[in-house]
């Protein structure tokens, strides 16, 4: 029986400007990507060719690592402990496990031990942002309304 092997890689750490600036030379420009299946790169005195989304992986990446962050790559099917959940959502243990059991994100029990697949707590965390994005929006829109209620009832 073959065993099943998590594949999880290392965070890659941020790289110096140097060494973003040289990674990013001999790229396509956009413009030139919207034909092509392909990117082709010159990395030192070779070319190699990339498919477009692998390409656009690496562009996300590089923008992530200019900011100082570090990168990190993991397959969608991966099943997540309540750990790694838990980081990945930036919220404690505790607080996920209450989110598991209101049903808001879908796992499984491996045993005595809850797991969370990768692309369903992705899904949560869009619905999440979404749904902040949306509060922040109606937020600002209500304090620019009481600001101008305030200025009609003052003037």
């Amino acid at each position: 029986m073959m065993t099943k092997q998590k594949i999880l890689l290392e965070p890659i750490l941020p790289a110096t400007q140097e060494e973003i600036n040289e990674l990013l030379l001999g790229l396509l420009k956009p413009q030139e990507l919207a034909s092509l299946d392909f990117v082709s790169l010159k990395i030192g005195q070779e070319e190699v060719s990339l498919p477009l989304q692998l390409y656009e992986l690496l562009i996300q990446a590089t923008k992530i690592m200019k900011h100082g962050k570090a990168v990190s790559l993991m397959p969608i099917d991966s099943e997540l402990t309540i750990e790694e959940a838990a980081s990945l959502l930036n919220v404690s243990k505790s607080f996920l496990v209450k989110l598991l059991e209101e049903e808001a994100i879908f796992y499984s029990n491996t045993g005595v031990k809850k797991r969370i697949h990768l692309s369903d707590l992705i899904a949560y965390k869009k619905q999440r942002d979404t749904k902040r994005r949306e509060l922040m929006i109606e937020l600002a829109q209500f304090s620019q309304e009481e600001e101008l209620n305030g200025k009609n009832i003052n003037s």
